[in-house]
């Protein structure tokens, strides 16, 4: 069996600690594992929110990683591509996901408001408040216009 392990991040935060260590002790275990994540792919200077989901790269990328891998593991998709659980089913592997934050369900991932407060959930509006003061370029003035004032 051959696992093939997918993060945004490796050694440093919750989720990236989490799957390195896991890795580790799969090697400790005599399981083949491998590490995919940012640094697999070429700097195509793909930016954006579009980018954060889908990448063409990305997906090449890790495609090109799937042959002989039983097993993806995706422990963090972000900035990654939401394809990579799909591409590796069509290859025939297994996939398992470990949700080890809200990133699915929250850009910010965490579903802490900017005040520190808990979110109930998302929704435009609340999504829009907390994701307008990290917005790269203007918005337009229709959606300006439905946002909480800042």
């Amino acid at each position: 069996m051959r696992v093939l392990h997918v993060s945004h991040a490796w050694g440093e935060g919750g989720s990236g600690l989490y799957a390195d260590a896991l890795v580790n002790e799969c090697a400790r275990q005599g399981i083949p594992s491998e590490r995919f994540g940012p640094a697999d792919v070429p700097d195509t200077h793909a930016r954006g929110f579009t980018a954060s989901f889908a990448n063409s790269a990305t997906e090449s990328a890790f495609t090109a990683r799937l042959r002989g891998v039983n097993v993806v593991h995706v422990h963090h998709l972000s900035g990654l591509s939401m394809a990579i659980p799909a591409l590796a089913r069509a290859a025939g592997a297994a996939v398992v996901v470990t949700l080890h934050d809200y990133w699915l369900r929250c850009a910010r991932g965490q579903l802490v408001n900017l005040d520190d407060t808990r979110c109930p959930g998302p929704s435009q509006r609340r999504c829009g408040g907390c994701l307008a003061p990290h917005l790269w370029a203007p918005l337009p003035p229709q959606l300006a216009r439905r946002l909480p004032p800042r």
